[in-house]
């Protein structure tokens, strides 16, 4: 960790943007960027954090990336290059506004450029206007977020904070309180080769056991077939031959009792199969990597609403989103409940940054949406540095 030295550039460059406007930060050997900003109340008040992330989805081209500003669009298509382009449907909320898109080429990185820019224009503002009152204030940039790779590296005790938020939310106005869980299983199968001219009644195939295991699947239970808050089972890697077969899968499901359901199809599936392959060695390992975070947010739901509220009060129309994915609210909460073991986690609620099209070609932002966001975030700290700490 990180797994590419420009996430170590870009760390050492907010770093250093930050020492610049007077506020005490560092970057730690993992890539990981701690800043702090001290209260300017005199009564005592929880301590909030903000985190961003440093790196860009691997899933599209990301270098170079050459910005290009549409100014007050019209909402029509624009065409970036070769084809690549913006549908109007996807343009018309924003019509007259300014948007940031690549040429076309590459993906933009508002995933989360967005956010670490909001929150750098966030700590220059503050740091700048002593007039602004505050509690205290931890900004965290982290690494590897995209590969579920960095979030162990995040020292929670270091950055000392109460509750957060991460700045890694998608179109104006979201806000992200709740996740999937997720699981993943990995099924290994062992079969016993033979020659084939001298196979009959000897021979036991892991490929074709594993081809028969991905059959019984539901076929109502995969992405492609669910939406909305529907949970899946999602067949992410198959490997075999004759002698061995292994098999990937996704579990998701926003409810404890549709992860068990899930957690059982499989395991169900797995003894039919043994029953059937009795020679046969077939293994089942499930693996916990991320929990819904609503089941720890709803112990303090004030968190949610200041940010519905704070949203309110900048003119931005929130809505809540459940994520058909994690975020890294939800591995911080992990992190914290189950490696440092602490009672209450980091309760840490997920708000947008502006952001488009993550992940593709298309990627956009729009600049009002950026700056809604800095201001919800501003909002945020007023609304709780006005209430002492309990």
């Amino acid at each position: 960790v990180p797994s590419t030295s420009k996430q170590f550039e870009l760390a050492r460059i907010l770093e250093n943007e930050l020492k610049h406007i007077g506020i005490d930060a560092e970057t730690s050997e993992f890539c990981v960027v701690y800043a702090s900003i001290p209260s300017n109340v005199d009564h005592p008040t929880e301590t909030i954090g903000f985190f961003a992330h440093l790196d860009t989805s691997p899933d599209a081209p990301a270098s170079p990336v050459i910005p290009v500003i549409h100014q007050k669009i019209t909402g029509e298509d624009i065409n970036l290059c070769d084809g690549v382009t913006i549908p109007t449907k996807d343009l018309m909320m924003y019509k007259g506004q300014d948007i940031i898109s690549s040429d076309g080429h590459t993906l933009l990185g508002a995933d989360d450029k967005a956010g670490v820019a909001a929150l750098m224009q966030f700590a220059t503002i503050i740091q700048r206007n002593s007039i602004i009152k505050h509690g205290n204030i931890k900004i965290c940039f982290t690494p590897d977020e995209e590969i579920m790779n960095g979030i162990d590296k995040v020292d929670l005790q270091k950055l000392g904070c109460d509750f957060a938020y991460t700045m890694d939310g998608a179109r104006i106005g979201m806000i992200d309180d709740e996740t999937f869980t997720a699981k993943e299983c990995a099924i290994t199968i062992e079969g016993h080769e033979m020659h084939p001219g001298h196979a009959f009644g000897s021979l036991v195939n892991a490929s074709r056991i594993a081809g028969d295991l991905l059959q019984l699947l539901p076929k109502n239970l995969t992405p492609e077939t669910t939406q909305d808050r529907e949970g899946f089972i999602h067949i992410i890697e198959f490997k075999g031959s004759v002698a061995s077969a292994k098999i990937l899968l996704a579990l998701r499901d926003f409810q404890d009792e549709g992860m068990a359901q899930k957690v059982g199809i499989v395991t169900d599936i797995v003894n039919q199969l043994r029953n059937n392959y009795p020679t046969a060695k077939i293994n089942a390992e499930f693996r916990d990597q991320y929990k819904n975070m609503k089941y720890e947010l709803d112990k303090r739901p004030e968190i949610v609403e200041v940010a519905i509220q704070a949203s309110k009060n900048v003119g931005v129309v929130p809505f809540l989103y459940p994520i058909r994915g994690g975020t890294d609210g939800s591995n911080y909460a992990i992190y914290s409940l189950i490696v440092l073991l602490t009672e209450k986690g980091l309760l840490c609620p997920n708000i947008f940054a502006g952001g488009e099209h993550f992940h593709s070609r298309t990627e956009f932002v729009p600049i009002n949406s950026m700056v809604k966001a800095t201001e919800i975030v501003f909002e945020i700290v007023r609304l709780f540095s006005e209430s002492k700490k309990k």
